[in-house]
């Protein structure tokens, strides 16, 4: 009979482990390796490799026979293309946990929407994928029996982390024995969330978030660490007329709660009506729609993301990035009032170092429904002040830097006059308008 072989690709997995084998026929054989016993009909059949979706069998054919073999590919796929991508994720504790799948059409049930899947402790593998099954670490659960069921975000506590769908909430727990797996609690059933937005965590013991009727609530770990509290904290009045009319497509009704670390407080907003929450001052509306917080105190960007940014979506880095700085543009500022404001000049508080440049330029619109213009980017002095001369109602004040290291932000001053004064009730009103 004619030699027969398998070609086993990349060649990276031969090194460490891959084999092939007709089922029944042979003990594993290395890639290229010749075997006198193949017949058509046979199936061949690949060993499992750490970190590689094993090829699926093969069948022997006429015409393999004739060619006197065929080709083995062992995939590094970490994610299957057929999952689809996941509605939020987490990195807990040296595990990934990613949940729901975005459909724009009606899935097959059990739909992957209402599905967490957590991968190897230390390893982006996950069950079914590249995951070693018999390590029992990665896996997968179906929060519920409903198929229009949707998780919505992942958030830690403590010891554990709290699954928000738009159907339920529920607490997943780790637990190393018997073996290393997750543990299931309900905290809220047959009431979710709208969107992903509508929960927050202080990262540690605390987390808030607006139920779809419009409640809001807190959920945080009981004493030393042991179980978990929920409390209903109300102001159902409030947050179930900020929910209405709620499209995800447009943002019309989809409340945002970020947690400021700074103050110990969380913002609520639907991008028109905000509030302030904190334990101790309960509930206070504030007069600023903040849907968003980051703390660049604690940022740090790293050499790699100018290196990388080109070929990775990076949170944060714009196109900016490919001419070697780092940008930063701040939400919306009006200073409280609509009329026409002059911004005269623009002071970067912190240590920009002695081989930083910094840029400011204004993003800015006299009409609340019209679109923003953009001012020439006005260079810093070495203090940190810029002068970049305009006139609006709103604005948006961006920095570029470069380079990033050693370069420490701590805040953003602006010196403006009110240019439209025909506002002002008083006597320069009545002057003016003689």
């Amino acid at each position: 009979m004619a030699n027969f072989t398998v070609t086993i690709t990349p060649t990276a997995v031969n090194s460490i482990g891959a084999k092939w084998c007709i089922v029944g026929i042979t003990d594993w054989l290395s890639s290229a390796v010749n075997t006198t016993l193949a017949v058509a009909g046979q199936t061949i059949s690949f060993k499992y490799v750490e970190g590689y979706a094993t090829p699926a069998n093969i069948t022997i054919t006429a015409a393999m026979i004739t060619a006197l073999g065929t080709t083995g590919v062992y995939t590094g796929t970490q994610w299957l293309a057929a999952w689809g991508p996941p509605m939020c994720g987490l990195l807990y504790k040296g595990q990934v946990l990613f949940g729901g799948s975005y459909h724009t059409t009606e899935a097959t049930f059990p739909s992957d929407s209402r599905i967490v899947r957590w991968g190897e402790i230390g390893a982006f593998r996950f069950l079914g994928a590249t995951a070693n099954a018999h390590k029992n670490e990665a896996g997968f659960l179906y929060t519920s029996d409903m198929s229009d069921e949707c998780v919505m975000s992942i958030l830690p506590l403590k010891n554990t982390v709290v699954v928000y769908s738009n159907m339920e909430v529920i607490l997943m727990n780790p637990v190393s024995q018997p073996v290393p797996a997750w543990g299931v609690d309900k905290v809220l059933s047959g009431i979710g969330i709208m969107n992903p937005l509508a929960a927050a965590s202080d990262g540690r013991n605390r987390q808030l978030f607006v139920d779809k009727e419009g409640t809001l609530r807190e959920i945080s770990m009981g004493q030393y660490g042991q179980g978990y509290e929920v409390k209903t904290l109300g102001y159902n009045h409030i947050f179930s007329t900020m929910q209405t009319s709620f499209n995800m497509s447009t943002g019309v009704g989809v409340i945002a709660i970020t947690y400021n670390p700074d103050e110990d407080e969380f913002y609520i907003s639907n991008g028109v009506d905000s509030y302030v929450y904190s334990s101790s001052g309960g509930l206070t509306e504030i007069g600023v729609a903040i849907t968003s917080y980051v703390n660049v105190k604690t940022s740090l960007i790293a050499n790699e993301i100018f290196a990388s940014a080109s070929t990775k979506i990076l949170g944060g880095v714009t196109s900016l990035i490919t001419d070697g700085y780092t940008y930063l543009e701040t939400e919306i500022i009006d200073f409280g009032l609509a009329a026409i404001k002059t911004i005269r000049q623009v002071e970067i508080g912190g240590s920009l170092g002695t081989s930083a440049v910094a840029y400011v330029m204004i993003k800015w619109r006299n009409d609340r429904a019209g679109t923003f213009s953009d001012t020439s980017w006005v260079r810093c002095s070495p203090n940190g002040v810029a002068t970049p001369i305009v006139s609006g109602s709103d604005f948006k004040i961006c920095i570029k830097m470069t380079p990033v290291s050693g370069v420490v932000l701590n805040n953003i001053t602006v010196e403006w006059q009110l240019s439209d004064k025909s506002s002002i009730r008083g006597n320069y009103a009545s002057g003016a308008a003689s």
